[in-house]
């Protein structure tokens, strides 16, 4: 195929021209130095390349999937790092723009393919997906310990940031930078001395995250967690986790290999195969003038061809209620037996595929044998009578099968899987659920402000009985103190009067302690009232969601056929091909 490709021009270009005969026996000998390679042996095994299988199951549902490549060598890390963010790229800009976040990838420890200065093939696809995925609804997660190890293009176009403990002054200085320059392409700002106090008081398991959206960073605390980190798996390792699934049959591989179909020889890559005829081939072929002739055109120039019953059709299928409009080109062929043009079923004949159409003509080839039609056939076709019971058996025959969503009032696409049509609506789903998840907090936002200026007024006002709790206590302890040094050294009167006021401390003290439990008590019912609340929001947002859950929805499957007036015959004869 790459010696000799199976077209003659490229465009305007002759195919030597464009691409001379040295070049692609160099190309193709480059070709095959990679796959008789001992180590490339492995890359021909295995599901094939497809981002959508790796995303979604058969059945349409979402799944995770890891590549590991900690067994490569580093060119051959690159080398398929580079080729799984192009065929995500591709992917990706296969599909619809969307608000709601579609799929995540993420890669741990990105060190070397988001150099700042050097520029490896996986960096150009790096930063297209960090300048471009979130509009696909494609999330990016990368992870470093170094940030100075990683090009600034790529931190400024990056949206919201974990930062955990800087180990040198260096890596805090381009995290501050690309901080800043994320802030300002969404245009916010940055308290960068703030920010840089932050980072350098940052203790173990404290983080801080920082969203170009929001106004203030976060600090909070990940939890104590026990889990063994083994390290990156070995080959024997992966072995040993896949051999539970290495004995099932691959159905992928076979379904990748079939991506490019091999030219079809002739009629026999679609018709079942004729007896042979003991009648020696003719020049002419005696049908009625009304029968159109054509002619499935090869590559050889002295083929013997034989006749078969043709009809090619363009046909529609409307459903203004559902809203589906589809057109389509068909076309079938059918043996000329003995038994003439009356006898036959266009039910047993046999779909022409819609390449070889683009092959078939009513030029005839020059040089060419043909195999004689029987008298019988010859004597009794009619065109109008092949238009007839053609247009009666597609509009019988022939429908387009959709499936039909009730939940979301869709109908799928011509074409479309059900397991296409469900990750579609999955996407909506999600859509739909963020949508309401707006609304919901919208709705919830006016009584979270009150609860959170109660809460405030609360604790200001525990602080404010806290302090005075702490004054009248230390006002108390000094009386009693003035107490005893008057009952040691002073008179009996000043003795008594300080022991009054001391007496009258302790009572204020007390008054106080009991102030700071009606304080205390007062905020633990407002924060008890806004987690009543929170629970009940996140109980309505999981009803929500679980209410327009596509999975758990069984579609209703149409058929649609045809009217015979939206069929247009575009030709009907006998179809000559090459036998």
């Amino acid at each position: 195929m790459i010696q000799t490709p199976p077209m003659t021009r490229v465009g305007v270009f002759e195919l030597d021209s464009f691409y001379p005969a040295g070049q692609r026996l160099e190309l193709a000998m480059m070709l095959n130095n990679l796959l008789a390679a001992p180590g490339f042996g492995a890359w021909m095994d295995g599901d094939p390349l497809e981002i959508d299988r790796f995303l979604y199951t058969p059945a349409g549902k979402p799944r995770v999937s890891i590549f590991s490549i900690a067994h490569l060598s580093d060119p051959e890390r690159m080398f398929f790092v580079t080729l799984l963010l192009n065929q995500v790229l591709g992917w990706m800009r296969a599909q619809p723009g969307t608000t709601s976040l579609r799929a995540l990838l993420y890669m741990d420890e990105v060190f070397g393919f988001l150099p700042p200065v050097a520029a490896p093939p996986s960096k150009r696809a790096f930063l297209t997906l960090l300048k471009q995925a979130r509009a696909f609804g494609l999330g990016v997660v990368l992870a470093t310990q170094n940030p100075v190890d990683l090009d600034y293009k790529g931190l400024s176009n990056t949206g919201t940031w974990f930062i955990g403990r800087l180990q040198t002054e260096r890596d805090k200085e381009r995290l501050l930078e690309g901080l800043s320059s994320a802030a300002a392409g969404a245009g916010s700002s940055l308290d960068a001395s703030r920010l840089d106090d932050l980072l350098s008081r940052l203790g173990k398991r404290v983080f801080v995250l920082h969203n170009v959206h929001s106004p203030a960073p976060v600090v909070f605390q990940t939890r104590w967690t026990l889990s063994y980190l083994a390290g990156p798996l070995t080959r024997t390792q992966i072995k040993d986790l896949m051999s539970g699934y290495q004995d099932q049959p691959a159905p992928a591989v076979a379904q990748a290999a079939a991506v490019v179909p091999p030219p079809i020889p002739g009629a026999a890559a679609f018709v079942p195969p004729r007896p042979a005829s003991p009648a020696m081939p003719v020049l002419e072929s005696p049908l009625p003038a009304d029968v159109q002739q054509f002619y499935l055109q090869t590559s050889s120039s002295s083929a013997s061809y034989v006749p078969y019953f043709f009809a090619a059709a363009r046909v529609q299928v409307l459903d203004n209620r559902l809203g589906v409009s589809h057109t389509s080109d068909v076309a079938h062929v059918y043996p000329i037996s003995e038994e003439g043009a009356s006898s036959f079923l266009w039910d047993s004949g046999q779909p022409l595929p819609v390449g070889s159409l683009e092959r078939v003509s009513p030029t005839r080839p020059a040089a060419a044998n043909f195999t004689p039609v029987p008298s019988g056939v010859a004597r009794t076709l009619k065109a109008a009578n092949l238009e007839r019971t053609y247009r009666d058996f597609l509009a019988r025959a022939h429908s387009i099968d959709l499936w039909k969503s009730n939940v979301f009032k869709l109908v799928s696409q011509p074409g479309e899987s059900e397991r296409d049509f469900r990750i579609r609506l999955a996407q909506m789903s999600r859509e739909r659920r963020d949508s309401d998840l707006d609304a919901l907090r919208q709705r919830y936002a006016s009584r979270f402000e009150a609860l959170n200026r109660q809460e405030a007024t609360a604790r200001e006002a525990l602080g404010r009985q806290q302090a005075q709790y702490s004054n009248q206590k230390m006002q108390t302890a000094i009386s009693v103190g003035a107490g005893l040094l008057g009952a040691l050294f002073g008179s009996r009167m000043g003795t008594i009067g300080r022991a009054t006021t001391a007496a009258r401390g302790y009572g204020r003290v007390s008054q106080e302690k009991q102030d700071i439990e009606r304080a205390q008590a007062k905020l633990q019912d407002v924060q008890q009232k806004k987690a009543l609340l929170e629970e009940q929001l996140r109980q309505e947002a999981d009803r929500m969601a679980a209410a327009i859950d596509p999975q758990m929805e069984m579609l209703q499957q149409l058929a649609i056929r045809p009217k015979k007036t939206d069929i247009a015959i575009r030709a009907v004869g006998v179809l000559w091909i090459e036998g």
